[in-house]
């Protein structure tokens, strides 16, 4: 089965996916060159959709890949393709990349960036689902440039192969300092304070962002530093946030550790749906 929806916005213009042109001199085809988005549509609306347009229009400005489109015009087409494709619940993906480069490899020329917004088949993921996790050393270093979600993703592919006796994995650097997972960052709970790893070379999820912002409302303290694993056994709990499922509850961590998610994980799980639900622009 098909799992992306009919409807595909190419540079804000909605086109029947069998009009899209495959992109066989795209930078982002070619090179990895370019950025993309995961965004959950719940109710027919774009979760934290404001924070995405920022972080990939930040990303964009640092790597040279413009983005020429106000924050409306991008929302108003999203809602347009969301009505075409007659859709409630799916996945949202931007991509973004400096479009076609010429006939000469040489030359890195952007003249027509290409952005696209496709929708894809929600997978059913389910609030009270709870992952088993690996947990060792990263075996593709992370650069400065990982911080950003750019389309050469091979190396979080990777990692999450050579776990795939797990749901997913927890990775630390060659100083012990850990970092996140292939798929989401990692909150750690220590009595009434989140503890949140830091680090130049992850990638800062928007639900992350989002928890840290709302810490305090949520009850809690916040400390966003560097966090070893040495220090594993001292924390109470463990959660994961992703753009897909929010807040994700955990199983196991590890052979050797207890740290698994429990009542305060599930209350910041109940608080941040809420907040979602509050969230949704075209309602």
């Amino acid at each position: 089965m098909d799992s992306v929806f009919s409807y595909i916005s190419e540079n804000l213009t909605i086109k029947e996916k069998a009009d899209i042109e495959f992109p066989f001199m795209d930078y982002g085809f070619l090179y990895g060159y370019g950025l993309f988005e995961t965004i959950r549509v719940e109710d027919g609306s774009p979760i934290l959709i404001h924070e995405h347009i920022n972080r990939i229009r930040s990303a964009a400005i640092i790597l040279d890949i413009p983005l020429e489109y106000s924050d409306e015009a991008i929302i108003n087409n999203i809602k347009e393709l969301i009505k075409k494709n007659n859709i409630s619940e799916s996945i949202l993906n931007f991509y973004l990349t400096p479009g076609n480069r010429t006939e000469d490899p040489t030359k890195s020329i952007v003249t027509s960036p290409l952005f696209l917004l496709v929708l894809r088949k929600w997978p059913g993921y389910k609030p009270e689902q709870r992952l088993r996790l690996d947990l060792r050393q990263q075996s593709f270093q992370k650069i400065p440039l990982d911080q950003f979600k750019s389309l050469s993703w091979m190396k979080n592919m990777l990692e999450n192969r050579l776990s795939n006796d797990f749901d997913d994995v927890v990775l630390y650097d060659e100083n012990q300092a850990v970092l996140e997972t292939s798929r989401s960052n990692i909150i750690f709970l220590k009595g009434n304070t989140l503890v949140v790893p830091e680090s130049n070379v992850i990638l800062k999820g928007v639900v992350r962002e989002c928890v840290i912002k709302n810490a305090n409302e949520f009850g809690y303290k916040c400390e966003v530093r560097e966090v070893l694993v040495s220090e594993l056994n001292s924390f109470d709990e463990i959660f994961l946030t992703n753009s897909l499922r929010g807040i994700i509850l955990v199983e196991s961590c590890g052979f050797e550790l207890t740290l698994q998610s429990g009542n305060h994980a599930l209350m910041i799980q109940e608080k941040v749906i809420k907040l979602f639900k509050k969230d949704k622009v075209f309602i």
